[in-house]
């Protein structure tokens, strides 16, 4: 009885601070009721247009569809620049989402920790952005400006993601410890299974687990994932699947991870791809985060080092793989912790369906 009457006035606090965040906004000015919220209301020439609207509520900050569909627009422009198909408008709506409440709990978690950038931080962030496409900042900033993507935007885009990288490195720097025996282990791993040294480039698309699942939310992920694997054996893009249906943090990318030596690549991947063919997916393949798909995309042949870059070589690898594990569980475990509430039917999910009832909306314990 004392848990429920908790509960009870745990939501009624929640409500209390969602209703506090929407009237203080509106009296500003700032945003405006979403008309699904509204109920019915019947144009008049003196009633004023609305030039923004809650789209969801994470902890005590929102998420407004100006937000929204800068995201979408980025996520758009960047997918289209790397010839990648998109899914349909809400599924990259939802995504988008999904980022932009991973992005501003991260960004609240980093505000408590003092977790700055500097002004020389962001122009070489910027610099590199740019050379990475073959421009200069300005030729960058020009080209997205004709997306319609302004200069303002993409610095308070870059500064989030900077942020937010260097609270990634606090969150699990201090908890990854590579000794000399694990890289002795793993050079003898690789000497008894000698595979083709080279870097592969790999896609990846995660169908994440609850913390703590249970038997059922085990068996429901790993449907998911076979469906989503039927589909792309039948002709989705995997770029798209993964932008579509991805819980991972590199979905909007379209689960690229880039060319990697296998050493580099989590240790589930890396048992697999040796054995793989270009254009090959493979999968589900289940760990503790969830269930995986991958794509080998393409092979390039590498060298092999002196014995010291290979044990230099095989500590990276070791650290990626615990770094990637420890990434996706420190993510899953901060959503959860949550209070997040999506006020627009057509783009609730599932993962946050209980967020908004039983978790405490000023909460950020992910620390």
């Amino acid at each position: 009885m004392a848990r429920i009457l908790r509960n009870m006035r745990s939501m009624r606090s929640m409500k209390k601070i969602r209703d506090i965040l929407i009237k203080s906004l509106i009296s500003l000015g700032l945003i405006g009721i979403h008309p699904l919220l509204a109920g019915p209301v019947s144009p008049t020439p003196s009633q004023p247009v609305l030039l923004n609207q809650i789209v969801a509520i994470v902890n005590q900050s929102v998420i407004t569809q100006r937000d929204l569909d800068l995201a979408v627009l980025q996520i758009s422009a960047q997918a289209q620049a790397n010839g990648m198909t998109l899914p349909s408008k809400v599924a990259l709506e939802k995504q988008a989402l999904k980022q932009l409440i991973f992005d501003k709990a991260a960004l609240a978690l980093a505000q408590q920790n003092q977790i700055t950038v500097t002004h020389a931080e962001m122009q070489s962030a910027m610099a590199e952005l740019a050379s990475n496409n073959h421009m200069t900042t300005p030729q960058l900033l020009q080209t997205l400006a004709t997306e319609g993507v302004t200069a303002k935007d993409y610095e308070t885009t870059v500064r989030t993601q900077l942020i937010i990288r260097k609270q990634e490195q606090q969150m699990i720097a201090g908890s990854i410890l590579i000794t000399p025996q694990e890289i002795t282990d793993y050079l003898s791993a690789q000497a008894a299974h000698p595979g083709p040294h080279g870097l592969y480039e790999v896609q990846h698309i995660l169908l994440a687990l609850p913390n703590h699942p249970t038997p059922a939310e085990i068996a429901k992920t790993k449907a998911k994932a076979e469906l989503v694997l039927q589909k792309i054996q039948q002709g989705l893009s995997f770029s798209t699947a993964a932008i579509q249906y991805s819980d991972s943090g590199d979905a909007l990318k379209g689960g690229d991870l880039g060319y990697e030596t296998l050493q580099n690549l989590p240790t589930l991947f890396a048992q697999e791809i040796p054995n793989m063919k270009p254009g090959q997916v493979i999968g589900p393949l289940e760990d503790a985060n969830g269930f995986h798909l991958l794509k080998l995309v393409a092979i390039k042949t590498q060298t092999q080092g002196t014995p010291q870059d290979l044990r230099r070589q095989a500590e990276q690898a070791l650290f990626q793989q615990k770094a990637m594990a420890a990434l996706e569980t420190w993510r899953s475990q901060l959503l959860a912790q949550c209070y997040v509430d999506i006020l627009v039917p057509d783009l609730q999910m599932a993962e946050f369906a209980h967020h908004e009832t039983s978790l405490d909306p000023t909460a950020q314990s992910a620390s």
